[in-house]
């Protein structure tokens, strides 16, 4: 039993060693679909910090704690103009993101899959904000699975 916690422990360390922890960032695009309403895909950001640990044959697992902004700009319903209808979330999630790449002389491209479990701290509706009493009936908690690439 002692040779396999020490074992463990080795491989443990090794992973760790290489280990490194950083901040990340980016754009977000987020896609909601209601029925017969035009509705777009707004253009927000994403900022957190994450623990990136390599793994064999190119891969990576990679948690994230993140402060991710969605949203959605809302366009007519038979002729009427809804702007004043967008909308914008903030949540805090939590992802495990597993990335497959190469790592290249100057750079690293790889694919990604990530779940991910988030809660609704804040949010507006068009310039309004929505207070505490507006968030009820509303479930504030998603999840999902982000697919995507990067470098």
């Amino acid at each position: 039993m002692k040779k396999i916690i020490i074992a463990l422990a080795a491989v443990l360390a090794a992973f760790s060693a290489n280990a490194q922890v950083g901040i990340v960032g980016g754009i977000t695009s987020a896609e909601t679909k209601v029925k017969n309403v035009d509705v777009k895909a707004a253009t927000q950001y994403h900022i957190g910090v994450a623990y990136k640990m390599p793994l064999a044959m190119g891969f990576v697992f990679q948690p994230e704690l993140l402060y991710n902004v969605k949203g959605s700009k809302l366009g007519d319903i038979a002729g009427v103009s809804l702007d004043n209808f967008n909308t914008k979330t903030g949540f805090l999630e939590l992802g495990a993101q597993v990335q497959w790449g190469m790592d290249l002389a100057v750079a690293r491209p790889y694919l990604l899959a990530e779940p991910f479990l988030g809660y609704a701290l804040n949010g507006t509706v068009g310039d309004e904000k929505i207070s505490s009493d507006g968030w009820k009936g509303i479930n504030r908690l998603e999840y999902g699975i982000a697919l995507g690439v990067g470098v």
